[in-house]
Parts: structure tokens; C-alpha cells; sequence
């Protein structure tokens, strides 16, 4: 009999060396926070997606949003938020640009007009369910009944309540 034979199967698996690493929390971070590995770029943890990220940055916040496409399940802290609705607003300006354009040439900028409209609607039906699921973390984070994002499906009001509760500070900073 081989060698391979009588050794069990388990004993001859090589496992790979930590592929999904879970880093340990720094000096500063909280110690009960979940971690779903290191940033490749300057090696801090990164939280998980379902937790808030109290200290995001624009890239950061971009990274969970579009990460984040669908996700209605966890919290979204106010930074994160307002980081991302800064992001597609700028978005937002070229094809507003455009339009602009367009109109200042009259009849000959018609087709500027066509394009940027364009570009916006469709700007605006790819990020609709990011948008829609940031809102239902937010409200979640802010304490606000998560379905009540849905409140920006309504023209012209919509939007307004839901930057008002997106204002609102997280559960765990009313308490405290």
C-alpha cells in the first residue's frame, strides 16, 4: 500500500494561507467591529459593509455605494451618505453642462440638449436602486422606519423629507 493510501484525505489538503484574512482592529477601532479584510491602497481595515463608516471619505464612500448596489441590510452613517450624494451630484454636472450649452446655441444646440437630457436619465436609472438602498441604510442608521425611503419616489417633496432624515444623527449618537 502507498503512503497516500492510508493517509486520510484531510491530512494531505493543503489549505491556502489565509485568503480571506480578518484583520485585526487598530489602536483607535472598535474592537466589535466586523472587518472584511485590509484596503490594498494604505492597509487599514475596512469595515464591513453592513456597519456604518463613520470616517468615510469620497472614495470610500463610492467604493460602498456602488459595492453596496443593492444592499438594503445594514446602516449607512451620515458621512457615507452625504460623501455619496456629493458624488452623484458631480456626476450629475456634465450632463447638466451639456444641456446648459445646448440651450445658450439655440435651435443649432438642439441636439446638445437631446444628449445631455439623455445622459442624465440614464445616469439617473443607474443609480436609482444604489440610491434608493443608501436611503434605506440611512434611515435605518438615523432610526426612521427603513421603508420610508421609499418617500422619494414622490416628485418635489420626496427628496426633501428624505434629506431631512438623512440629516439626523445615528441611534447610537442620540443615545449617547
Amino acid at each position: 500500500m502507498s503512503s497516500a493510501a492510508t493517509t486520510p484525505r484531510h491530512a494531505t489538503r493543503r489549505e491556502a494561507p489565509h485568503e480571506q484574512t480578518v484583520a485585526a482592529p487598530g489602536p483607535a477601532e472598535d474592537p466589535g467591529a466586523v472587518r472584511i479584510g485590509l484596503d490594498p491602497h494604505d492597509g487599514r481595515p475596512v469595515p464591513a459593509l453592513v456597519e456604518p463608516a463613520p470616517a468615510a471619505d469620497l472614495p470610500e464612500a463610492a467604493r460602498r455605494l456602488l459595492a453596496g448596489y443593492a444592499r438594503f441590510a445594514g446602516r449607512a452613517s451620515r458621512r457615507e451618505y452625504w460623501w455619496a450624494v456629493l458624488l452623484l451630484a458631480l456626476l450629475q454636472l456634465l450632463p447638466c453642462a451639456i444641456v446648459i450649452v445646448g440651450v445658450l446655441r439655440g435651435a443649432e444646440g438642439a441636439p446638445l440638449v437631446v444628449l445631455g437630457t439623455g445622459v442624465a436619465v440614464l445616469l439617473g436609472l443607474v443609480f436609482a436602486l444604489p440610491v434608493l438602498a443608501l436611503n434605506w441604510r440611512r434611515f435605518r442608521d438615523a432610526g426612521a422606519p427603513a421603508p420610508l425611503a421609499l418617500v422619494l419616489l414622490l416628485p418635489g417633496v420626496g427628496p426633501l423629507v428624505a434629506g431631512a432624515i438623512a440629516l439626523s444623527p445615528a441611534r447610537a449618537e442620540r443615545a449617547a
